[in-house]
């Protein structure tokens, strides 16, 4: 608290006895010490007025009377906005309230009130709603049901000393438009399904929209997927290509704040690479005279296999034969478990493979070759093997 020098009124009464002094000169010496304190004393009567430092209300005693000390006016407030201007998303944001904060100098007269305001216009009071502890030096703001523009903040304090007022701005921004994280091209392999992830970290979570730009035409299949950061919005696209080929896509994301595109990503989708040739193993086949038919055994170590067929094939006379004319699937091996396959060709035209002794080993000028698809390295493909036995 800092002191005011105040004037007070206080009327004096001197009283003096006199020694009886010894000699005429100490009675001279009081007679003119005596005189000059009735010319002092007179002077004070007529001024009246002395001057101390006091506080406001305190009380003062003389001799003959008590004078109170009027109040003083003590310290005025010196409100102050502390990071003004301000600025905040529009009411549709995922952060529509900000903080406020204001401070006042600490040697100012108690007590104090505060209040914030907030309008339209400089010292407008017709936005107070969108305050909360307005009577405090930490309010906050919130932007909702606010058109995108600039407001005006009044920050004021009161004390005995007066009222005195800080202004400042608080501009509601329009959220930037959603981003989408990049997302990278790839390089597959045909025969699978691929799958594309677009995510964004805006607010609020936009939606998102896939459109095919370049490559054979595929069915594209999106859907929202649980993000594994939070404020993340995650959205995923896969399709099956049935075609090698290089496939484009664009997608966008909107939300209330507008759209944006992601950079196009680019899919590869290479050939399957040709299957190992030793996974498939056919046994030593054999055709039994008396059913009229050939019984084929065939083995691979990739039981990921779907499927598996006998391939047309020469015959020694130089003609083809194919197995898939015989009967209808009669070219299609059975998958019996564990990584084997057995194929019986039953018909009542003898394959065309010449039975005659002419050969020392009948029909080993006709090659059998099995082929596979659905494996683990892609389709596959047998060594040949030879209709070798009779039976």
């Amino acid at each position: 608290m800092k002191f005011t020098e105040t004037h007070y009124t206080v009327t004096h009464t001197k009283k003096f006895q006199l020694s009886k002094l010894g000699t005429m000169f100490a009675l001279l010496f009081v007679l003119i010490l005596l005189s000059n304190m009735l010319v002092s004393a007179q002077s004070a009567e007529t001024s009246n007025t002395v001057f101390l430092p006091l506080v406001a209300g305190s009380a003062v005693s003389t001799d003959q009377q008590a004078v109170t000390v009027q109040a003083a006016a003590g310290i005025c407030p010196t409100p102050t906005i502390v990071g003004s201007p301000y600025s905040v998303g529009p009411g549709t944001s995922a952060l529509p309230i900000i903080p406020l904060s204001g401070r006042i100098n600490a040697n100012a007269t108690s007590p104090t009130s505060l209040l914030w305001t907030a309008g339209t216009t400089l010292g407008g009071t017709n936005l107070n709603t969108h305050l909360t502890n307005a009577n405090t030096t930490w309010p906050t703001f919130s932007s909702t049901g606010l058109a995108i523009g600039t407001y005006f903040l009044t920050f004021t304090a009161s004390n005995p000393c007066g009222t005195v007022s800080a202004a400042g701005t608080i501009s509601v921004q329009a959220s930037p438009r959603p981003t989408i994280n990049p997302i990278l091209n790839q390089v597959v392999t045909l025969g699978g399904t691929v799958s594309i992830l677009a995510a964004t970290n805006s607010l609020p979570s936009p939606t998102f929209a896939w459109v095919q730009t370049g490559g054979p035409v595929v069915v594209l299949t999106t859907a929202v997927v649980s993000p594994v950061a939070p404020n993340t919005a995650v959205s995923k696209a896969t399709f099956k290509p049935t075609l090698a080929g290089v496939y484009s896509f664009n997608v966008t994301a909107t939300n209330v704040a507008g759209i944006s595109t992601a950079t196009p990503v680019v899919i590869t989708v290479n050939p399957p690479a040709v299957g190992v040739v030793t996974n498939i193993v056919i046994a030593p086949a054999e055709y039994r005279v008396s059913n009229q038919r050939v019984v084929l055994i065939a083995t691979t170590p990739d039981l990921a296999v779907t499927s598996m067929t006998l391939q047309p094939y020469l015959t020694e006379t130089g003609a083809t034969f194919d197995p898939a004319t015989v009967s209808n699937g009669a070219a299609n091996f059975v998958n019996t478990g564990g990584g084997i396959w057995t194929l019986t060709v039953a018909t009542s035209q003898r394959p065309a493979c010449n039975l005659s002794p002419t050969y020392a080993t009948p029909c080993a000028q006709s090659p059998l070759v099995a082929k596979s698809s659905g494996g683990t390295a892609g389709p596959g493909t047998s060594d040949p093997t030879a209709l070798n036995r009779i039976r």
